[in-house]
């Protein structure tokens, strides 16, 4: 297992934990983490990786050991954040991204934002929201003044083995010792009564979308990246089947919305498919970094 080790930066005012691997000296890669995840979620991935890469992966505030709110958590602020991590990391070049989940869709963001900014996209399973259409706004606003006044706590769990138990449950493919180490160092004291997830509670408040339709929100993001960019996806993922209703086709319409987009299924993997198949995913990853931007769109050979 490749050792990582931390550091500490203040962004926007906030203490950031960013955990690094490799030689500082080597190709920069920016990894960003999902929802109720923290940066050691890569550690399967990095493990896998054949090139020597700088790793660097932030936990988002909220997150890890970085600076916990206890309030609401907006998107933007993320986006902020990236921004600032960006400039810190790569001052005068862009920067490679890959994104989990929640980290996929900010890097998709960022990456329209700020196209100039980014070298290469891999978004693994971070292909936006399942859409919402203009008329759920007030009803989504409501659940969300009814979830801030809500005491806000996470699940406690006995130690460590009743967490990793926990993790396995959510996801099979979830082997015990890749379980264990998760749980074991995602995991923070709750205040003596065992043990929980290292993530703000607050995080878990579904807060007002950024805009209505979400979609089409995120598709006019995707048509301003200039950069190339890489979807993975798994084979047995349940946001897949939650976001598009198994429905092949509103998949690739946002696909489409990408001018260098291409994708790649991996089988006998779910939503988490850089646990479920680290091999499969850093292969992909690393023939994807290495090609020559000026090849255009194709699709990226299992």
């Amino acid at each position: 297992m490749k050792e990582s080790r931390s550091e500490y930066l203040t962004i926007r005012g906030a203490r950031y934990h960013v955990r690094r691997w490799g030689d500082p000296e080597a190709p920069l890669l920016l990894m960003l983490h999902g929802w109720l995840d923290t940066s050691v979620t890569f550690q399967f991935l990095v493990d896998a990786l054949e090139r020597e890469w700088s790793v660097a992966a932030p936990d988002w505030r909220g997150y890890g050991r970085s600076a916990w709110r206890n309030d609401k958590y907006w998107m933007y602020d993320d986006l902020a954040d990236l921004d600032a991590l960006v400039d810190h990391y790569s001052p005068d070049a862009p920067v490679r991204l890959l994104g989990h989940s929640y980290g996929g869709g900010v890097a998709g963001l960022y990456a329209g934002a700020r196209p100039e900014r980014v070298e290469r996209l891999v978004s693994l399973e971070g292909f936006g929201p399942r859409q919402r259409h203009l008329e759920e706004a007030p009803h989504r606003v409501a659940k969300f003044l009814d979830a801030v006044r809500e005491p806000h706590g996470g699940s406690v769990y006995d130690d460590h083995d009743e967490l990793a138990r926990r993790l396995r449950k959510a996801n099979p493919r979830l082997t015990p010792e890749r379980a264990a180490f998760l749980a074991r160092h995602s995991a923070r004291d709750a205040d003596g009564r065992g043990v929980e997830l290292g993530a703000d509670p607050w995080r878990r408040t579904i807060t007002v979308a950024l805009s209505f339709p979400l979609v089409e929100f995120f598709e006019q993001f995707w048509r301003q990246t200039t950069a190339p960019v890489l979807w993975i996806r798994g084979d047995d993922s349940f946001y897949m089947r939650y976001a598009f209703e198994e429905d092949d086709t509103a998949y690739r319409q946002r696909l489409a919305c990408l001018p260098d987009g291409r994708d790649a299924l991996v089988e006998d993997a779910g939503h988490n498919l850089h646990h479920d198949q680290p091999e499969t995913v850093a292969r992909l990853v690393e023939q994807f970094l290495a090609e020559d931007a000026a090849r255009g769109r194709r699709p990226v050979a299992l």
